[in-house]
């Protein structure tokens, strides 16, 4: 039986994919990028007396020989964060961060729901530090009456009504449930150039006794630095838009279906397919 103290990646060369368990405290290799001939994983899992491998972003400078924790503090409780996506940009990595609330009983001032954006970073020497150190979150989808968490001297946070990178993921009480919170959910995005893209849910349907919501409408955002964003469109579509890729000069959207939880089914017949939208 191997090691639960490291998590695997797979690299392919000459045709042949090789296996690599070198991932220092991953049960799950969530997610990897590669940037400036560096290598960069989001790995989480262990929890023991005295180790905190949970969401960790490593980074190897040797093909994933050998790792370097770069961060490992989004999920600390004070700000209650944690990224589950990395892409390369211009010789950095861009992490997609979310925040959530911790269980029923916890004491720190988030709100019920979950959100989050994009955070920008630079991997430079031997450690992972933001060159903008900003983490995009709607106030009143995370904090309750504007309470700020509390940041070490390391991490800036601060909220924002940077909207349309603001996404829900998860709702404790479905009394919230309303237009405001639900608007500009971001579900993907994509690197073009020295320009990000981001997909954003819009227009949610919701029904009278909210209890069930639904989004026919997807909105694509671009940047050039994450901090100033630019309405590409709103667009309709048959199912939700789920994911965003860019290819010759045209995006294209993937569709998966909206959840009735009233009738606790998939409703959406076009789910799975893929639209084009040409600029």
């Amino acid at each position: 039986t191997e090691s639960w103290d490291f998590g695997n990646f797979y690299y392919k060369k000459n045709g042949i994919w090789t296996k690599k368990r070198t991932v220092p405290g991953a049960v799950h290799v969530m997610d990897i990028a590669e940037a400036d001939g560096k290598i960069c994983v989001l790995g989480t899992g262990i929890f023991r007396p005295g180790e905190y491998f949970d969401n960790n972003l490593l980074v190897s400078s040797d093909n994933g020989n050998t790792w370097i924790i770069a961060d490992h503090q989004y999920n600390r409780p004070e700000n209650s964060i944690f990224s589950d996506a990395i892409l390369p940009w211009d010789g950095r990595f861009i992490s997609r961060i979310l925040a959530y609330q911790y269980s029923a009983t916890s004491t720190t001032p988030f709100g019920p729901f979950v959100g989050g954006g994009l955070a920008q970073s630079n991997e430079a020497s031997d450690y992972f530090s933001f060159l903008e150190p900003r983490i995009y979150i709607n106030p009143k989808i995370i904090f309750q009456n504007k309470i700020m968490g509390n940041c070490s001297p390391q991490r800036t946070c601060f909220t924002s009504d940077l909207q349309n990178i603001t996404y829900i993921d998860q709702f404790s009480d479905p009394s919230h449930i309303d237009e405001d919170s639900l608007s500009k959910v971001l579900r993907d995005q994509v690197i073009v150039g020295d320009t990000i893209y981001a997909l954003t849910r819009e227009n949610p349907i919701i029904n009278q006794t909210k209890t069930s919501f639904k989004f026919y409408s997807g909105g694509i955002y671009s940047s050039k630095d994450l901090i100033n964003w630019k309405k590409e469109g709103i667009f309709d579509f048959p199912a939700m838009p789920t994911a965003l890729e860019y290819l010759n000069g045209a995006f294209y959207v993937g569709l998966s279906s909206n959840y009735d939880r009233d009738a606790n089914t998939f409703i959406d017949d076009d789910a799975g397919s893929i639209y084009k939208i040409s600029r």
